[in-house]
């Protein structure tokens, strides 16, 4: 997996699809507040907004781990998708952004995002890709917080009751 380099500059994309050129490092008080600016810039209610808007955010990281603002977003757009009782349509844009920035092994505040979509639109198999591997250590992002660990093993353990899986179901409850 390629890391970034030490260019401290991304583009973060607006809401229109601009770019907007400051800088969006961790050094920045502002970074959650941006990812959701350009989230709540969205008028209303309009799902397709949102989620364009996500895809945006997450097309525009190359390389792991992901930005702050980012993984901010990703967590604002599953809270909406969970609330509007559509949640299969964020599993997709969670699983864009896994495939690019997974390490094996390391567990990041965004495996809890993908349980909890699959585990609220019935559909396990995006979430068992994951959950199949062993966790090795804890990322030690800005954003990663013992909330999401607890989270991840808790839909985890949700997941593997709904599907029937007895040992995985201990091992993930005895994890929590």
């Amino acid at each position: 997996m390629e890391h970034c380099r030490g260019s401290s500059a991304e583009a973060v994309p607006t809401v229109n699809g601009e770019v907007d050129s400051t800088n969006p490092t961790s050094s920045n008080p502002d970074i959650s507040l941006r990812a959701k600016h350009l989230l709540e810039g969205i008028h209303g209610d309009n799902i397709e907004e949102m989620l364009n808007s996500t895809i945006a955010i997450v097309d525009s990281v190359k390389c792991a781990p992901a930005p702050h603002y980012v993984i901010e977003a990703i967590h604002y757009m599953t809270d909406f998708v969970t609330q509007k009782n559509c949640p299969v349509r964020g599993i997709s844009i969670v699983e864009s952004l896994l495939t690019k920035c997974h390490v094996p092994g390391v567990l990041t505040s965004i495996h809890s995002d993908i349980t909890q979509l699959c585990l609220a639109a019935k559909i396990m198999s995006p979430a068992m890709k994951y959950l199949d591997c062993d966790v090795t250590s804890i990322s030690s992002d800005e954003v990663m917080d013992v909330k999401y660990v607890l989270q991840y093993y808790y839909y985890g353990g949700s997941v593997y009751a709904a599907l029937r899986t007895s040992l995985e179901l201990s091992t993930s409850l005895r994890s929590v």
